[in-house]
C-alpha cells in the first residue's frame, strides 16, 4: 500500500485535511503525519 493512500482517498472525496480531521475526531496534524508516513498516536 502506498504511503499517500489516505491522501488519494481524501482528495477523491474532495475533503480537505481539516474536514477529514473533524470527521475522524483527530487533529489535522495527525492527518498530515499519516499521509506522510510519519508515526502518530491515535
Amino acid at each position: 500500500m502506498k504511503n499517500n493512500f489516505l491522501k488519494e482517498i481524501r482528495e477523491s472525496l474532495l475533503l480537505g485535511k481539516p474536514e477529514l480531521a473533524k470527521r475522524a475526531n483527530v487533529s489535522p496534524i495527525t492527518i498530515s503525519r499519516i499521509e506522510n508516513g510519519m508515526p502518530c498516536r491515535l
